[in-house]
């Protein structure tokens, strides 16, 4: 029903919505009820038209299908004058109007018309429909509603939760039921800081499910909300919420907390403790800020951080305070100690505000946390360094000591100098570590190359120091000091062009080598002077004429060395020539330059005079070289031959006279020089060539022949000579065909003869003689054998090393260079293999290029192509020499080429040996397989692995191989570098090595869980089909268990009795485990329930529940979880027809009572309390560490609640691992078994003869039991004491769902009624009793006897009465067969007593009553 419908039922304009309790109520009503109110709400209705109607919306509620429901609508003329109504229904199959529909009817004013509406429903739905009233003046509509049935959900009006913490989620469970008439398909929705679990769901009509309603408040205050409940039919319902929401009593002990002064490195510890003095448990986390306002803000300025926010919530911290732990739970009435770190990294003070985020406080608990960092106390042994006097150029070498006085490392660098003067100093090391307490050695050396005083300061940067250690040296830097041994260098006088040397030494005086330098300012800038006693000049230079000598001054002064270096203390010889080509007096210095100290340090005097001396020609002796000569003083002269150039060229030429004028002249004299006048004759050399005729005779076409030439020098000269073949296309040629013949010897020169045909060939060769004359020499020969020429191809053709499988080519040409046609074919002469042992080439089928070329074993390897060919005149053929094996081995064959003449006759022209030795290719590889192993801790973080391998080329050949490896492994380079994606080849030459990376992603799998990756790394060749392999592996291991089972399943125990299961949990990982267990506190997942009802043994294809016991064990095999046993109102139909007694056959004349459940009253009487997870289950231990290898075992514990079944999933928490589940299940109950009949009569009976007979005991319970029949007779079945029942089997066990059949021996043993009873005991249950009897009679006996007597009837009905007494509860104690027994019979059965004792008379009464009369 809708909001709108209800409003006009309820005759309120607005309505916000109903309660429960007035939806109930509303649909409770039924359709009159409904129609009386709308009437009285109708009287109150305000005039507003000329009609008044009642009801004015016709409602039909709470109907019942086929029975027709009745309403009259009543319009009452509210004007004052008569009006005309028309009342129209449109035509329904189950809407009708009592009368016509249509009709114009007229109201007078005051006065009212009723119309009467007839609705007969079908089915049990809603329907709609409706009736329009029209007037002259205005319509109405009448709307029609028919409500069928609805579901209703018996939801509280109002929720208060009263006083409750802040930020903690409170819940009140409400156990709903559907106490409408239908199917409820609800949601359920509120506002917070409520909430309600289920949200939707579904409730057949009698059904009731578990609705959480839960209030977790922000802020403190009072809080309301609605619950609203959307059914599927339009209604909605609302529920009232309230709470209050207060500050829980939380504090932190204390809200300060100030460390002492700590060394940066080292860290401080104290404690904080959150103490929870109020009754919940709550959850605490510690936060960076004060609020969550200020989360938001910070969510905005760090969007990339906010994961890791998310993460850690301290991370916005600089990490100088931490907190352990960081989150977590803290009991009620429990505190919890918080450890508080502070980690300074610089040396500074520290302050930082952290807040306590916790359930059941609005606001966070602020804790300040202070402290001051020290940083290392390093000092230097001396703050100042005074060297002293030191050497310029030379290192010195010094020591400074840096002194830690501090408990932690000192690191230190050097902080490098910025003067000039700084820059000569090192200091090793110049940065490093000292250890606590101890020092460290800075090793100083100074090389200077300036001079002077100098004072410095260095600097060491200390890490996580504010200031720097400073260490002063100061000083003063010397040049070196030297002299010369002579004062002066005096020369004296000298001659122009001879030179004059004069030594002296320059010794160091220092202890520094001195590199120096040595130079004569004075000296000229020109050419060096002319020495003569050395250079002879040639008498056409120009320095023997005076006008052609140079403006500038030579450089006349030699100084040896001029430049070098003196060690310590040491001296070094200078040689000083002097070559003087000038005149006059020299007066100048030697001037020292020394590094370091300066230019012209010292200058040494130097001194010399030239001496003019006269010369007169005495003699002189014709010679090819200059002559020197003597002058009167003695004194040696130099003279030259001055020939004029013109001409020498003209000398040389061949038989003609030429004049020749010399000049002779004096160096250093002027003046001109003296003439001489020379006359000669020219002539060319002279060379005989023999022989002049050469005839070869027959020799091979396409050979070299040779005849010999000699070249006969007569003369005294050297003969150029060159020889030239007549015509451009010769078959001859001259080696050498040009070159010099010496002197008055001979040179041999060789005629080559190569013809191309068998014709006979002449020819000339023309040797020229340069200014000779020339010889002709003639040529003959005639050429014999086949005129065909092979290009390229040697006797000998040698593979040498070649991949098998790969074919080998070798290209050649054939010429035709005869005349007419030749036609050749090739064979194979012979051929021999040598295999070698080898591993298969190929791991795959696949066929590669050129296998089809691979020769049958047996067969020649090479062959040429094309086999057969015609060569016409001057054709040139190209063929092709090609081999291929499929083996390895050594092939050497021998192919012939023959000419064939003829069809039979043939003539060899060509043979070449093939070699080839055919290989595979050798990879080394430096491992066949590669391994990784990886070992996560909880504190490690997982990064790429790298694992070396190198790959050598072997064999002789280069090749090239192709690498294929998949994921999670990636090849790389040898700087770790990932190759591409799209493998390519890569060429190893031979005896190259290529160096590779693998490498391993160990994060490529997230789960925690310990994994192994395996795969193959091929390596195909692309020259080969072979493929070698090498193994990849790779290890991630985590913190892992191995849990014994997935579930642990108690099966069914007793009501409160409690049972342990072991289960065994192995380390079997490498790495220590630390775990902690909890359960999973999902609502869906975990169920604790109570049996309203006694529970069923269901049959099933497969059992699932195994079977338990009450004392402890250990869970050997994992067993399938249980599936969650149904109540009674979700069992089918069928359930109960399933644990039916059968029907047993029995006796002729036996009679059965059926048997009823036993063991049941503990369900009716049964309270159940509300418990919680942990009062079901319990996990011990709860934490722990297990070592690699390490077993333990885990105890979980089932309190047996009375009529529980509880499922739970226990979570173990491995840190830095996965989280295992085991699904935990129990069930308590007690036993319950049913006996298909209780009484047993077998009524008239042999008395001598064993009655049998079979009594069924089922186990309609969830639990096994036993049973045993106690005072069981002590006789045989075959064989039974006389009135004592036997029992078989009198003992035994029966599970759930199962049955035993007992079957029951009597043997009456005397005459008349017997009567017994025996007991089944079944388990600790009350005994259940069976009961027997009949009448024990001859064979001879009539069935005409007389009534029973009055008086024997009474005392039967007596009898009958006391036993049903002490039964307990009435029963039907005779069978069917009994009851129809006649009253002749009846009097005959009594009749027949009189002759038993008084002991069975009793007994007999008492099995009659009035009651089992027909």
């Amino acid at each position: 029903m809708s909001h709108q419908i209800m409003q006009r039922l309820m005759g309120h304009s607005h309505v916000v919505g109903l309660t429960p309790s007035a939806f109930q109520k509303e649909m409770s009503l039924s359709t009159k009820q409904l129609l009386a109110r709308a009437k009285k709400l109708s009287a109150a209705d305000p005039q507003q038209s000329s009609f008044q109607l009642c009801p004015p919306e016709v409602v039909f509620q709470n109907y019942t299908p086929g029975e027709v429901c009745e309403v009259p609508v009543v319009l009452r003329n509210r004007d004052k004058v008569p009006r005309v109504m028309k009342v129209t229904l449109e035509s329904s199959p189950y809407f009708q109007l009592v009368g016509p529909s249509g009709v114009y009817r007229k109201v007078p004013p005051g006065l009212s018309v009723t119309v009467r509406i007839l609705f007969s429903p079908e089915q049990n739905k809603d329907y709609f429909h409706q009736l329009l009233c029209t007037s002259e003046r205005e319509g109405f509509i009448v709307p029609i509603r028919a409500i069928c049935a609805r579901a209703i959900l018996d939801f509280p009006d109002q929720l208060d939760f009263s006083k409750c913490p802040v930020k903690y989620c409170s819940q009140k469970t409400l156990l709903v039921r559907n106490v409408g008439n239908r199917a409820a398909h609800y949601q359920l929705s509120t506002q917070s800081p409520f909430s309600v679990l289920p949200a939707t769901g579904a409730l057949a009509v009698g059904d009731a499910v578990q609705v959480t309603v839960g209030f977790q408040p922000l802020k403190t205050g009072d809080c309301s909300a609605s619950l609203v409940v959307h059914y599927d039919t339009g209604e909605d319902t609302h529920t009232s919420l309230h709470g209050r929401a207060v500050d829980a009593h939380i504090r932190l002990d204390q809200y300060t907390v100030s460390f002492e002064k700590t060394y940066v490195s080292l860290s401080n510890h104290t404690a904080v403790r959150i103490h929870n003095m109020s009754d919940i448990t709550v959850c605490f986390q510690w936060k960076a800020v004060d609020s969550g306002q200020e989360e938001d803000q910070l969510e905005l300025s760090l969007q990339n951080e906010m994961a890791e926010v998310r993460e850690d919530p301290m991370v916005l911290s600089d990490g100088i305070f931490s907190l352990e732990p960081k989150e977590g739970e803290i009991r009620p009435n429990f505190w919890a100690e918080i450890s508080v770190s502070f980690k300074p990294q610089e040396a500074r003070a520290y302050e930082q505000a952290v807040y306590c985020d916790i359930s059941g406080r609005e606001n966070r608990l602020p804790l300040f946390l202070t402290g001051e960092g020290l940083g290392p106390r390093l000092h230097s042994y001396f703050e100042e360094l005074n060297i002293g006097e030191v050497s310029i150029r030379v290192t010195h070498r010094y020591k400074a000591v840096l002194l830690n006085k501090g408990p932690i490392d000192a690191s230190f660098s050097l902080i490098p100098p910025s003067t000039a003067m700084g820059s000569f100093f090192s200091f090793l090391p110049q940065e490093g570590i000292v250890a606590p307490h101890g020092l460290q050695v800075i090793q100083i050396s100074f090389c200077p190359t300036m001079l002077g005083e100098f004072k410095e300061q260095f600097s060491f940067h200390v890490h996580k120091s504010p200031k720097p250690v400073t260490l002063t040296i100061r000083g003063s830097v010397m040049g070196p000091t030297f002299h010369f041994d002579v004062p002066a260098l005096h020369f004296g006088d000298i001659s122009c062009g001879f030179p004059r040397t004069l030594k002296c030494r320059l010794s160091n005086t220092s202890l520094i080598p001195m590199v120096f330098n040595l130079r004569i300012p004075g000296d000229g800038l020109g050419e060096p002077s002319i020495d003569v006693s050395v250079n002879i000049l040639h008498p056409s230079s120009q320095v023997w004429r005076k006008e052609a000598r140079s403006p500038t001054r030579p450089r006349e002064f030699t100084i040896s060395p001029c430049r070098g270096s003196i060690r310590a203390l040491g001296a070094q010889d200078i040689k000083v020539t002097l070559c003087s080509n000038t005149i006059g007096e020299y007066e100048l210095e030697l001037v020292l330059d020394v590094d370091d100290v300066g230019e012209a340090a010292f200058a040494l005097p130097l001194t010399a005079r030239y001496q003019h001396f006269s010369c007169t020609c005495l003699s002189f002796l014709v010679h090819p070289s200059t002559l020197p000569g003597c002058s009167s003083e003695e004194e040696c002269c130099f003279m030259s031959w001055i020939c004029p150039s013109r001409h020498e060229q003209s000398a040389k030429k061949a038989a003609h006279e030429c004049s020749i004028t010399a000049e002779l002249a004096v160096f250093g004299r002027g003046g001109s020089p003296l003439e001489i006048h020379l006359q000669c004759i020219g002539q060319g050399p002279v060379v005989y060539v023999y022989p002049t005729e050469i005839n070869f005779g027959s020799i091979p076409v396409l050979k070299d022949r040779s005849k010999t030439v000699c070249l006969a020098n007569q003369c005294d000269l050297p003969a150029s000579f060159q020889a030239k073949m007549a015509g451009k296309r010769s078959c001859w040629r001259v080696e050498p065909s040009e070159g010099v013949v010496p002197p008055n010897a001979e040179l041999p020169v060789h005629v080559i003869a190569h013809l191309k045909d068998t014709l006979k060939f002449q020819g000339e060769v023309a040797v020229s003689i340069e200014n000779s004359n020339t010889t002709i020499i003639s040529l003959q020969a005639v050429g014999t054998g086949i005129p065909i020429r092979f290009d390229n191809l040697p006797p000998v053709v040698d593979f040498k090393s070649h991949f098998s499988f790969t074919p080998c080519h070798f290209h050649f040409k054939v010429t035709n260079t005869g005349r007419r046609m030749y036609r050749l074919r090739w064979r194979t002469e012979s051929f021999r293999t040598f295999r070698r042992r080898t591993r298969a080439p190929a791991r795959g089928g696949s066929k590669r290029k050129g296998a089809s070329q691979i020769p049958r074993p047996g067969s020649p390897v090479f062959k040429v192509r094309p086999l057969q060919v015609d060569l016409r005149p001057g054709q040139t053929v190209e063929m092709v020499l090609e081999g291929c094996s499929s083996t390895v081995q050594e092939v050497k064959e021998q192919l012939l080429c023959h000419n064939l003449v003829r069809k039979e006759e043939k003539e060899q022209i060509a043979e070449v040996d093939v070699t080839c030795e055919f290989i595979c290719p050798a990879l080394q590889m430096s491992s066949t397989a590669i391994a990784f192993c990886v070992e996560k801790k909880p504190s490690d973080v997982l990064t790429l692995q790298y694992q070396p391998l190198s790959l050598k080329n072997t064999c002789s050949l280069p090749f090239s191989i192709v690498l294929d490896l998949e994921q999670p492994f990636l090849i790389c380079s040898a700087d770790q570098q990932p190759l591409p994606a799209d493998p390519k080849p890569m060429r190893l030459d031979v005896g190259e090595e290529l160096h590779l990376c693998i490498q391993f992603n160990p994060a490529q799998e997230n789960n925690r869980n310990s994994w192994v990756a395996e795969k193959v790394l091929r390596i195909r060749f692309l020259e080969h089909p072979r493929e070698e392999q090498i193994t990849v592996r790779g290890e991630v291991h985590f913190p892992n268990l191995y849990l014994q089972a997935e579930a642990v399943d108690f099966g069914c125990i007793i009501n409160d009795t409690e049972q342990a299961l072991f289960m065994e949990m192995t380390n079997c990982s490498p790495i220590p485990v630390q775990y902690h267990w909890s359960f999973l506190t999902d609502r869906q997942v975990n169920t604790i329930r109570f049996i309203p009802s006694p529970p069923t043994f269901k049959p099933k294809k497969k059992a699932v529940f195994p079977r338990r016991y009450s004392r402890p064990k250990s869970v050997e095999e994992p067993t399938k979880t249980p599936e969650r046993m149904q109540d009674s109102a979700q069992q089918p139909a069928d359930a109960e027809d399933s644990l039916e007694a059968e029907v047993l056959s029995s006796p002729a004349g036996e009679s059965r009572r059926l048997g009823r459940m036993r063991g049941l009253s503990q369900f009716s009487k049964m309270e159940h309390p509300k418990v919680g997870m942990q009062e079901v289950f319990d996990v011990l231990p709860v934490w722990g560490e297990l070592e690699p290898g390490e077993s333990e075992l885990v105890t979980f514990t089932f309190f047996g609640h009375a009529n529980i079944i509880a499922r739970v999933r226990a979570l173990c928490h491995v840190e830095g691992g996965p989280t295992y589940e085991v699904v935990v299940t129990g069930q308590a109950s007690c036993p319950s078994f049913q006996l298909d009949v209780e009484e047993i009569d077998w009524g008239l009976q042999v008395f001598d003869k064993v009655l049998k007979a079979e009594v069924t005991l089922r186990n309609t319970g969830v639990l096994e039991f036993a049973y045993a029949v106690p005072n069981s007779g002590a006789g045989t079945a075959a064989k039974p004491l006389p009135g004592v029942p036997v029992v078989v089997p009198y003992t035994g066990c029966i599970a759930p769902g199962e049955k035993q059949v007992l079957k029951i021996y009597y043997l009456p043993g005397k005459l008349g009624v017997f009567c017994k009873t025996f007991q089944v005991q079944v388990a600790y249950l009350e005994p259940a009793e069976i009961f027997l009897k009949g009448e024990g009679t001859l064979p001879g006996v009539t069935e005409d006897q007389p009534r029973m007597l009055k008086e024997d009837e009474g005392v039967v009905q007596e009898e009958e009465k006391k036993w049903r007494k002490k039964k307990g509860k009435g029963r039907n104690h005779l069978s069917s067969s009994l009851v129809t027994e006649s009253p002749s019979q009846l009097n005959n059965s009594a009749t027949a007593n009189l002759a038993i004792s008084a002991e069975d008379k009793e007994i007999e009464s008492s099995i009659y009553s009035p009651e089992d009369k027909p």
